[in-house]
């Protein structure tokens, strides 16, 4: 993992992470205690929104991969994107992981960023999408959402339709914790070129805006 001295800044990525667990939640099966690690545009995850290299980003597409347990946000947060001319893939949606690469591959070799509206909680899960994106010459981003666990349970409670996880089902909230343990905080060697973390409803309006100005740079350039 990464560790750094520097200030706190608009372009500080801050994590929290347990071995055992999922980052910004509570965990009923272990007492594993959080630690707090901060990645800045010095460090191995760069910035794509910082001035030192923006260049490079505005002329390739970018892939980005929504990161967190069911009921974090990702996809309001994903079609908020899409609404800003972002492609979403969603295999709630498109059914089938295949349909859902094809979808992306064909999109990002026509030059249109993507947003993966799933879960991408294990380094496995990421690794299909990073290789798809390094095929097309892309840029690798993540979002990881840290939702706290019981908010998760009482969103995903209020689902009727949802093709997956019922509310009124009561194994809903077990796969819940089967996916917190599962969570693998996301690292550069994986391929990734940046990441952002959303706590807050600030945060989300703030890498929401970044985003948008990248792909608009993207919109000018081709």
């Amino acid at each position: 993992m990464f560790h750094t001295n520097s200030d706190s800044s608009d372009n500080d990525i801050e994590f929290v992470s347990c071995q055992s667990g999922v980052v910004g939640v509570e965990n009923k099966d272990s007492n594993c205690s959080h630690q707090r690690e901060k990645l800045t545009r010095e460090e191995t995850f760069q910035s794509p929104l910082s001035t030192t290299n923006q260049y490079e980003y505005q002329y390739r597409p970018i892939l980005l991969m929504l990161i967190g347990i069911p009921g974090s946000g990702k996809t309001t947060f994903a079609k908020k994107l899409e609404a800003k001319g972002w492609c979403r893939v969603c295999q709630d949606e498109l059914f089938t992981r295949q349909q859902c690469e094809n979808y992306t591959i064909t999109h990002l070799l026509q030059g249109k960023s993507i947003v993966i509206d799933r879960c991408n909680v294990t380094k496995e899960q990421r690794a299909i999408w990073i290789n798809l994106a390094k095929n097309a010459n892309a840029v690798v981003g993540c979002v990881v959402f840290t939702t706290p666990i019981h908010i998760c349970i009482s969103r995903v409670a209020q689902r009727s339709e949802h093709p997956n996880l019922k509310g009124n089902d009561p194994k809903t909230e077990n796969v819940i914790f089967q996916f917190a343990r599962e969570f693998c905080a996301p690292i550069a060697e994986e391929g990734i070129d940046f990441c952002r973390r959303i706590q807050t409803e600030q945060d989300e309006y703030r890498i929401l805006q970044q985003l948008e100005t990248i792909l608009d740079s993207n919109s000018l350039s081709s």
